[in-house]
C-alpha cells in the first residue's frame, strides 16, 4: 500500500507541474553497458522535449501496478491516462542487441490508438544515444523519417612508390601501323628477292642449244633482274619505315615533342626529325 500511495503521489505531482497532454514515462533499461547505464533519464527528457511533452516520475510498469493491470491491455493504459489527465502516453525500453541497442517505443492515444516502433541504434555515449533515439522516434510524432546513415568511407592510404611514378606515355596506334607497314614492305621485298634467286637457278639449269633457248634465257634474266631490283627497293623502303616507326615509338615513350617523318627525295627517301623549341 505504501508503494501504491507513493506512485499515485508521484504521478499527481508530474501532472500538476506540467499539465501535459502527452506524458513520457522513463524508458526501461536492462543489461546496458556500464557507460550507458544511467542514460535513461537523459533519453527520456530529450524525447519529451522534442515532442513538447511532460515527464512522469515513475515508469509505466509502476503506474500500471497502481491499477493492478498490464500495459498490454488497452483498458490499463486508459486508466493510467485518466489518472494523469493525459491524452497521450509514451513509454518504451532500451536493451542490448549485439553491437547495437534495440529501442522499442509505444505511443498510446486515448481513443484508443496504439503505435509501436522498434529500431536499432549504435551509440557509445549517452549523448549519442540521446541523439539517435530522438532522431529515430521523430516519425512517430509527425517528424520526417531519418536519412539512412552513409556507408563508412574506406580509410585513405598513401600511394605506393609505383603509384606515385608518372604513367608511362603510350605508343600510338599510328606508330604501330607505321612499324607494321614497314615490316610488311620488307617482307614483300624479301619475297621478290627469293623469286629472283629461284630464277637465277633456273637460268643456270636452262638448256643453251638453240636460238629459242637463248631467247628464253634472256627473258628469264630480265625477269630476274626486275624482281631483284623490286625486292631491293621494297626491302630498303620497308627497313627505313620500320626504323622511322621505332624512332617515333622511342620519342613517344620519352614524352618528347619530337616528330619523325619519312620524306621521299630524288633517288630514295630521307628521315626528317623535327623538335619543338620552347
Amino acid at each position: 500500500m505504501i508503494r501504491v500511495a507513493v506512485a499515485v503521489l508521484l504521478l499527481a505531482c508530474a501532472t500538476a507541474a506540467a499539465d501535459p497532454k502527452t506524458l513520457v514515462f522513463p524508458l526501461g533499461t536492462k543489461h546496458l553497458p556500464a557507460k550507458l547505464a544511467d542514460a535513461s533519464p537523459a533519453v527520456t527528457r530529450a524525447l519529451a522535449d522534442s515532442i513538447g511533452a511532460g515527464v512522469a516520475k515513475v515508469s509505466i510498469d509502476v503506474a500500471a501496478e497502481v491499477f493492478g493491470c498490464d500495459t498490454e491491455s488497452t483498458s490499463c493504459l486508459e486508466h493510467v491516462a485518466d489518472s494523469v489527465a493525459a491524452q497521450r502516453l509514451v513509454f518504451g525500453t532500451i536493451a542490448p542487441a549485439g553491437d547495437a541497442l534495440r529501442v522499442t517505443l509505444t505511443r498510446f492515444d486515448r481513443g484508443p490508438t496504439r503505435q509501436q516502433r522498434t529500431f536499432e541504434v549504435t551509440a557509445h555515449t549517452s549523448d549519442e544515444l540521446v541523439a539517435a533515439v530522438v532522431r529515430a522516434a521523430a516519425p512517430m510524432f509527425g517528424g520526417a523519417e531519418p536519412e539512412p546513415a552513409a556507408p563508412p568511407r574506406p580509410p585513405s592510404r598513401a600511394p605506393s612508390e609505383r603509384e606515385r611514378e608518372p604513367a608511362q606515355p603510350a605508343i600510338t596506334t599510328g606508330t604501330w601501323l607505321v612499324i607494321g607497314g614497314g615490316a610488311a614492305l620488307a617482307a614483300a621485298g624479301g619475297g621478290f628477292l627469293w623469286s629472283a634467286h629461284r630464277l637465277s637457278d633456273e637460268v643456270a639449269r636452262a638448256p643453251k642449244q638453240t636460238d629459242a633457248d637463248f631467247l628464253h634465257l634472256v627473258e628469264l634474266e630480265d625477269r630476274g633482274r626486275t624482281r631483284a631490283y623490286t625486292g631491293d627497293v621494297l626491302v630498303a623502303v620497308g627497313a627505313a619505315v620500320v626504323v622511322a616507326g621505332a624512332i617515333r615509338a622511342v620519342v613517344q615513350r620519352s614524352k618528347r615533342t619530337d616528330s619523325v617523318a619519312l620524306v621521299p627525295v630524288a633517288g630514295g627517301a630521307a628521315l626528317v626529325f623535327a623538335k619543338e623549341l620552347r
